[in-house]
């Protein structure tokens, strides 16, 4: 999926999405033919409270009904996304503590991150 990733950083970002990624198989779990699937959401900081997260939600929702996809799933790390994917309708299938998570990474998450990593899915009407 990813070719030579240049940074270290990146390189363990991207092991740690395949480590959370073995955690819940949307489409076996489900029985889909197809799923849309990503990292997450992400709003810069400054722009945050501003419903933009909610927006993206509405946008991913119109592509998978224009490609007949039934469900969408994301990790999400940050307590805006989980709240706002939660006022979405997104349903949390798998809770990953993140203290536990880091220690098996080797990585340390700001004091202010959420406690837990949500898989999160949202059921799309076709």
């Amino acid at each position: 999926m990813y070719k030579n990733p240049e940074t270290k950083e990146l390189k363990k970002l991207i092991e740690m999405s395949y480590v959370l990624d073995g955690n819940y198989n949307t489409m076996n779990v489900h029985k889909l033919d197809k799923f849309y699937d990503d990292r997450g959401i992400v709003v810069r900081p400054d722009y945050r409270g501003y419903g933009i997260a909610l927006e993206f939600f509405k946008a991913r929702r119109l592509i998978c009904k224009e490609h007949g996809v039934t469900m969408t799933g994301a990790w999400m790390t940050a307590h805006g996304t989980q709240k706002s994917a939660q006022r979405d309708g997104w349903e949390t299938v798998v809770t990953v503590d993140r203290d536990e998570f880091a220690k098996q990474m080797g990585v340390t998450y700001e004091p202010y991150s959420p406690t837990s990593i949500k898989y999160m899915l949202a059921r799309i009407q076709i």
